[in-house]
């Protein structure tokens, strides 16, 4: 073989070789939309998560991916138009969660995948249908209420009496309100609806419970108390009652008792969806998922704040227990 010849078929072999590795430094990155109910302070734990958990699965914000974020600051109306920005973008993805964002999602695009990381009855509230561009995680199965009410009385010996604190117009919330009406545990409970269609009117909601006999406050999860979560913490103390809320989070904003799922641990397990639907998977063929696990937290700060003692009994079973 002649030199010039050997040096030509070496050159051919190391094009070869580094081919690969350009193809996928030059392939453009995924598109990821995340669309939130809240703001930018109250969605940023859940951001974090998310990417975190991308990065478990090899997706790295800025190199392999790219996340857009929209903000509605509580307002489904700006969600919408947030939603309707983001299916205008070159997005491969969305991500969100709770029942009335998606269904706003599902109605600006029928074909862009999207992944709710938590939300109530993904099935029953219509979010996830055979064939569809919908793949959940549902954040509240369907016994959750009554385990709430469950611990609700425990923590409150002789109660008889509960403020129900809910928002009407979301179905999930309608759902969750009922499954807690309708519980055996609940059985010989008097409940005082207190509707909340805009987190503007919690503070007036919230004023004068105990005037109507109320003996504590069970908060229904909804997104939009969701983004209020610390404000909720704040007037639910300030009213003296005890209060139970769905979703571990809010106990970190101040809500005396909280047992559910970790909405944060949630979003994190939502990026398992967001890569195999990425890989080729279609949003229609994975199962609805469950949350994480539940959790029992106890905010001590607010019950020492309400001259309140938390029973020996659900302090030993708490997971978690805020100063």
């Amino acid at each position: 073989m002649r030199p010039t010849t050997g040096i030509a078929l070496y050159a051919f072999a190391l094009l070869v070789a580094a081919s690969p590795v350009e193809g996928q430094q030059s392939a453009q990155p995924k598109r990821l939309g995340f669309a939130s109910i809240g703001a930018t302070a109250t969605s940023g734990p859940f951001v974090a998560e998310l990417r975190e958990g991308l990065r478990e699965h090899g997706w790295i914000d800025g190199q392999n991916i790219v996340i857009e974020l929209r903000y509605a600051e509580g307002k489904l109306e700006r969600f919408a138009q947030n939603a309707a920005e983001l299916v205008q973008l070159p997005i491969d993805i969305l991500v969100t969660g709770g029942v009335p964002p998606t269904l706003a999602l599902k109605k600006a695009t029928q074909t862009i995948p999207i992944v709710v990381a938590a939300a109530t009855d993904p099935v029953g509230t219509g979010l996830v249908t055979p064939g569809g561009n919908v793949a959940a995680f549902d954040v509240l199965p369907a016994d959750a209420p009554a385990k709430q009410v469950e611990v609700l009385r425990e923590v409150v010996p002789g109660l008889n009496r509960i403020a129900l604190l809910w928002n009407d117009s979301n179905p999930a919330s309608q759902l969750n309100a009922r499954r807690a009406r309708e519980a055996p545990q609940g059985a010989g409970l008097l409940v005082i609806p207190i509707d909340v269609l805009d987190p503007g009117q919690l503070e007036t909601a919230l004023a004068g419970l105990r005037d109507k006999g109320a003996q504590a406050i069970f908060v229904v999860a909804d997104p939009r108390f969701t983004a209020q979560r610390r404000r909720i913490g704040e007037l639910t103390t300030a009213t003296g009652l005890p209060s139970i809320c769905q979703e571990r989070d809010y106990a970190d904003a101040g809500c005396m008792v909280a047992y559910g799922a970790n909405l944060r641990s949630m979003f994190r397990q939502a990026a398992v969806y967001v890569d195999r639907i990425l890989k080729g998977t279609r949003p229609g063929d994975l199962p609805i998922g469950p949350p994480t696990r539940f959790e029992l937290a106890i905010h001590a700060g607010s019950a020492r704040a309400m001259g309140f003692t938390i029973p020996p009994d659900v302090l030993k079973r708490a997971d978690a227990i805020i100063q």
